[in-house]
């Protein structure tokens, strides 16, 4: 399971609105940004996802949590994300260039790339309607795992650092 930690933002019955921030891995890659994932990171900088999940653990707005994520499901994800797109591209070019090599009043070529655009426009349309389907099921879902315990702080470290201001 891929934990994260997250904030609560909203209670409603027996779901909780988590936010948690994006995390690149950049951090602890020996490149040290010299590639194009972390240009990416660094343009799109670091968003925040606000997530519906069962709040098993009875969190309240504001607790700190840990997300789980069961491995499965975001290999599935990466799979539909990635992978199923691009087989529909290439299905339709092929598909493209078959009716072009039989119909030869047409060139193959940009039957060829129109098919290919057509497929990759289908699979991504597909993709969200089945990855929509998938995040209904609770074994796709992102659940917490447990309550980050809030950090006491002595109150005379408090009234030192206000004396220091």
């Amino acid at each position: 399971m891929i934990e994260q930690a997250a904030t609560v933002v909203a209670v409603e019955g027996e779901y909780a609105l988590v936010e948690a921030s994006r995390v690149s891995s950049c951090d602890g890659c020996s490149a040290n940004g010299g590639c194009g994932t972390a240009l990416l990171a660094k343009v799109f900088g670091n968003r925040r996802s606000v997530v519906r999940v069962v709040n098993s653990v009875r969190a309240e707005r504001g607790d700190r949590v840990v997300l789980g994520l069961p491995e499965r499901a975001l290999t599935f994800g990466s799979l539909l994300l990635y992978i199923f797109p691009l087989f529909t591209m290439i299905l339709g070019a092929g598909a493209g260039r078959w009716i072009g090599m039989v119909a030869a009043s047409f060139p193959a070529e940009p039957l060829s790339i129109a098919g290919g655009v057509l497929g990759l426009a289908t699979g991504i349309l597909s993709m969200n309607r089945v990855g929509s389907r998938c995040g209904v099921h609770r074994d796709a879902q992102a659940v917490i795992v447990r309550a980050v315990p809030a950090v006491a702080v002595p109150l005379h470290a408090i009234e030192e650092r206000n004396l220091e201001s």
